[in-house]
């Protein structure tokens, strides 16, 4: 065969792929199900025959690949029965199991067909229960991600259930935090009478329970053993000394039990039960337990000091918001001295401060220390911890807490250098031991990046990264892309549809810029003209708000009391520290900005964080004694 100049040039091998093929495939099964044209499959669920195709749900549910092949090696079996009601060739199966539903089943099977699912707040756990037996794990955190939104006073305690079940951390933490602060609504609904016992406990014991009488928590026992007397009556004493009475709290007592209109004892109707419980109730007594906590506002500077035109102003204390003494108090002094840029974050109702670096000159190269030291704080024994420290030293790092642990991300690991890093860390408090999380994608570095937890993930946007190449004197450009980090999988992912809109909306953000609140994300931008914008994680949507408040830049955020709570900052943006303290009420559309007392200090660039303290009751001793000695 004569040669050719285009012999090398051939094509080896013929690759094609045609990516319209697999949905035309799908809408075949989908119109084949519904014409009852080759199905080989019938699955019953709760009397109600579904048919399918044998290979879709093989290749498509997990559980029943499994099914299938532990059938077809065993050799056959009883649970796949041969010949259903669809003639000879149509096998059956019947789910008979508990949270596998006609409703839930028949919206995943369509899923199944035609990859859509369409879920409401009516079917959400319906369709979690089934999706979490079929092992459908991305559903199953769907529709966690859409409880979180749906969680009301009626609801709370079923999806608390349905959490603890399905070892769903995130969505039991948020329904548990919704029962505590709402006991007083939640404990007259059904699913309260319905409660385990262990779980009850749970509840009434809870340290962080906010009720505004302990009186209430002795109505809650007694509802709950109203609701099966004749076996619960046994655990009555036990549950009411869960019941912190004070004298204060007799005094409300008597309203609720003795009062005429209450139909929880029933005192006219008589009987062994009515008096038993009336029995127990009048044995209560002043309680030996401490008070419950209370949740307040702690801000945190990020830097010890500040100089500012030959003034030195002393930032190293802690103070908290007193919502009983609606005045700001002294919480505590930083551990250190000669320090910037480090992180502070709450876990598990321990504060945190990790990294940072010196603020004065070391050496004759002009460089600074960066710390890896890891400082902890309990409140309530009003004690500072230096624990495991961190693997890197890092400053102006982000720092976030999910599942009971605590993630640092990006930062600069030596004053001396411009470049960011792009990777983080996670500490276990249990195992006091540090462990690196994979690197963020696309980006070399970032700094001050606004980072945040939501159901089991991290969110991150805002900052400033890096950009190899560049040669100017601070190589750093505002960071407008969005990133999601699964601990699960440990990776990064990122998210257009939000670095889209963060883009076209031209909002700058930094550390604390972002927080969370009933499933969805706050992006806090206080520019002048600007709105504070709602990202929904499930739709993927970012929606305008609320109006920025336009003087809080670098301030500190937080959610507090249903209330979205900004304090102190730069007041034009550059310069002039503020002690301004703002609130927007979340829970009324018309709302406008209103005034809290204001900081002790002028501060920006800090951190508000939520805490739990343990502050006198009003009307208690402790608490007079308390106002004594402060006057």
């Amino acid at each position: 065969m004569k040669l050719s100049i285009l012999d090398e040039h051939r094509s080896v091998r013929l690759t094609h792929y045609d990516s319209s093929l697999q949905p035309v495939i799908m809408q075949q099964f989908h119109a084949c199900r519904h014409s009852n044209r080759f199905i080989d499959l019938e699955v019953e669920v709760e009397g109600v025959v579904f048919s399918c195709h044998q290979i879709l749900l093989d290749a498509f549910c997990p559980y029943f690949a499994a099914y299938f092949s532990f059938h077809e090696r065993s050799g056959g079996g009883t649970e796949i029965k041969k010949g259903g009601d669809g003639g000879p060739g149509v096998d059956r199966v019947s789910l008979k199991y508990n949270g596998v539903t006609v409703n839930g089943f028949s919206k995943l099977l369509e899923f199944m067909y035609t990859g859509e699912l369409e879920v409401t707040a009516d079917d959400v756990i319906d369709v979690l229960r089934c999706a979490d037996f079929l092992q459908f794990h991305q559903v199953v955190h769907l529709c966690s991600a859409f409880l979180q939104q749906h969680i009301t006073a009626e609801t709370c305690l079923q999806v608390l259930v349905l959490a603890r079940a399905h070892d769903l951390h995130d969505l039991a933490q948020k329904a548990l935090s919704f029962v505590l602060t709402n006991l007083s609504e939640a404990m007259h609904h059904p699913e309260f009478t319905k409660l385990s016992h262990k779980m009850l406990v749970n509840i009434l014991s809870h340290d962080h329970l906010e009720v505004a009488t302990e009186a209430t928590v002795a109505e809650a026992v007694v509802i709950w053993v109203k609701g099966d007397d004749r076996c619960r009556m046994c655990h009555l004493p036990a549950l009411l000394q869960h019941a912190r009475m004070q004298s204060v709290d007799f005094q409300h007592f008597d309203k609720v039990f003795y009062s005429l209109n209450t139909e929880v004892i029933g005192k006219k109707r008589g009987g062994d039960v009515d008096c038993v419980l009336q029995s127990a109730l009048d044995n209560l007594a002043v309680s030996p337990l401490p008070d419950r906590l209370t949740e307040v506002l702690v801000v945190v500077c990020r830097e010890t000091l500040r100089k500012h035109r030959g003034v030195i102003r002393d930032l190293s204390t802690l103070y908290f918001y007193d919502p009983e003494a609606l005045r700001w108090e002294v919480l505590t002094r930083l551990p250190f001295d000669d320090r910037q840029d480090y992180s502070a974050m709450v876990v598990d109702n321990v504060l945190y401060l990790t990294g940072g670096q010196s603020m004065d000159i070391h050496d004759i190269y002009c460089t600074k220390i960066v710390f890896n030291e890891n400082w902890t704080y309990d409140p309530l024994v009003d004690k500072w911890e230096e624990r495991q420290s961190m693997m890197i030293p890092r400053y102006n790092h982000s720092a976030a807490a999910m599942q009971d642990k605590l993630y640092v991300v990006g930062g600069r690991a030596a004053s001396s250098s411009y470049s960011l890093r792009g990777d983080g860390e996670v500490y276990d408090p249990h195992t006091n031991q540090w462990t690196f999380i994979s690197h963020l994608r696309c980006i070399d570095g970032i700094g001050n990046a606004a980072l945040a937890s939501l159901d089991g993930k991290l969110f991150l946007c805002g900052g400033t990264y890096y950009t190899p190449g560049r040669r100017s004197h601070i190589p750093y450009e505002d960071y407008t892309g969005a990133q999601v980090y699964n601990p699960k999988e440990d990776l990064w992912q990122e998210l257009l549809s939000l670095e889209r809109d963060i883009t076209q909306r031209r909002l700058r953000m930094s550390r604390g810029n972002i927080v969370t609140m009933d499933g969805f994300l706050l992006l806090l931008d206080d520019d002048v003209g600007k709105s504070h914008q709602l990202y929904n994680p499930v739709s993927q949507t970012l929606t305008s708000l609320m109006q920025a408040h336009g003087h809080h830049w670098y301030a500190g955020w937080a959610v507090y009391r249903g209330q979205l709570v900004c304090t102190g900052g730069l007041e034009d943006g550059r310069s002039g520290m503020t002690d301004m303290v703002h609130a927007w009420d979340l829970a009324d559309v018309g709302h406008a900005w209103n005034m809290m007392p204001p900081l002790p200090r002028a501060m920006s660039h800090h951190a508000c964080l939520n805490m739990h303290l343990n502050l006198p009751r009003p009307g208690t001793e402790e608490e007079s004694l308390l106002v004594e000695a402060t006057s």
